[in-house]
């Protein structure tokens, strides 16, 4: 995704003639999942068109968004859990980012490529618990 408008490549985000303002990471963590920073997309309004009745409330629900995906942004390898996300975000309220969060994982604005812990968990027990299985069934059979 291309946010670049022809100016210079240089790290800070503003082009040659010094018109823009240097990028935020929230601002490339909003590119880079596909959204604008400062819009709200047509499916966002989509699925919260009750929540964003009004700009207050657009200002509000951007706030959250970009603010989970740049916390997720920090390290794209580890999986963002949203109790992570509601303990170091204290001026939304947590059905909001909790909302928010849910929206984004299922539209690949967080976590994509990232294998769910709980999922691991579950294959690493699964393992644990066949290889138990086929110990106690050696060992039964050389009882016999």
């Amino acid at each position: 995704f291309d946010t670049n408008d022809g100016g210079d490549d240089d790290d800070d985000g503003s082009d040659s003639e010094g018109n823009r303002a240097p990028v935020s990471e929230e601002q490339r963590a909003a590119a880079s999942a596909g959204l604008d920073f400062e819009r709200v997309s047509f499916l966002e309004k989509k699925a919260f068109q009750h929540q964003l009745k009004d700009g207050r409330a657009e200002a509000h629900y951007l706030g959250v968004r970009n603010t989970i995906v740049a916390a997720w942004r920090r390290d794209v390898k580890r999986r963002l859990d949203v109790t992570e996300v509601i303990e170091r975000v204290t001026n939304y309220e947590e059905t909001m980012i909790r909302d928010v969060f849910d929206w984004l994982e299922r539209h690949g604005g967080v976590n994509y490529g990232v294998v769910r812990e709980k999922e691991e968990e579950k294959a690493e027990n699964a393992a644990t618990t066949n290889a138990t299985n086929d110990n106690n069934n050696n060992n039964n059979n050389n009882n016999n």
